[in-house]
């Protein structure tokens, strides 16, 4: 996300293996139960310098070291690639939480049985100083929302999960305003780590206002129409909200009820 001076995180492993024996030679069978070979490296997870409650869970969730433990690893090799392998997917986690300047540390201490030893430093966490909704055409002459009508973030130490929800309230806004077709289109993000904070910009077409137009029914055959219509609480000419669509699935008493919008060009 434009962090600058990013350090790389490192995962620092140390084994020691026990016994190793061979493979007899025999014909496969279908159906057979493969033993776990023996020459297989059981192993420990440490994580370490992680403080953030919900982060440390998130890794203990998402990296393979974790989720992989229990199935061991082929040999040490193996081990030390699943572990490289979790550094980006580490380095995400920690930037969805605003530490923009991860550090690594390690040491090597013996131990008969392998250990998977992630140690990061945190740093800093960043501050989200502004986040910019900006839209690809304007709306009554105006090309920017007011992100404070979409959740209290900026000012505060950046969450990921607290700009996608902006984003997602932003365009789910829109759309209930008459633009079924509003989506989220890009997002940059700039980080000065002189003053640990970041910019954010996030941009959404809002696409066309539309209105309701002919109500159809398909496979409806034997059902008489004004029954139908029974169900139905918009008006033709209403402007579009897809919350109308949803009211009118769920009030179908026979069944699953399937809506879409046709878009006409025009």
């Amino acid at each position: 996300m434009g962090a600058k001076s990013l350090n790389i995180l490192a995962i620092a492993l140390v084994a020691v293996l026990a016994g190793c024996s061979a493979f007899e030679d025999e014909p496969a069978t279908e159906g057979a139960i493969f033993e776990r070979p023996e020459t297989a490296v059981d192993y420990q997870v440490e994580l370490i310098g992680v403080e953030n409650e919900r982060a440390h869970e998130l890794m203990e969730q998402a990296l393979a070291l974790f989720r992989r433990q229990n199935d061991g690893a082929q040999s040490l090799a193996f081990l030390r690639r699943r572990a490289e392998g979790d550094v980006e997917t580490a380095q995400k986690i920690l930037r969805s939480f605003g530490f923009y300047e991860a550090e690594d540390e390690g040491d090597t201490p013996a131990a008969q049985q392998a250990v998977a030893r992630i140690i990061v430093t945190e740093n800093r966490q960043y501050r989200l100083a502004e986040h910019k909704i900006a839209l690809e055409e304007p709306i009554d002459g105006q090309l920017v929302l007011n992100t404070a009508d979409y959740g209290e973030h900026v000012g505060k130490p950046v969450r990921a999960s607290r700009i996608l929800s902006a984003e997602t309230r932003a365009v789910a806004d829109l759309r209930s305003k008459w633009r079924p077709y509003a989506k989220r289109t890009d997002r940059d993000a700039v980080a000065d780590p002189e003053t640990a904070e970041i910019e954010v910009e996030t941009t959404i077409a809002p696409g066309r206002a539309y209105a309701y137009g002919e109500t159809t029914y398909e496979g409806t055959e034997g059902v008489d129409r004004k029954y139908l219509e029974t169900y139905r609480h918009y008006e033709t000419g209403q402007q579009v909200d897809p919350a109308d669509l949803v009211a009118f699935q769920r009030a179908d008493r026979n069944g699953p009820v399937q809506c879409r919008l046709r878009n006409i060009p025009g």
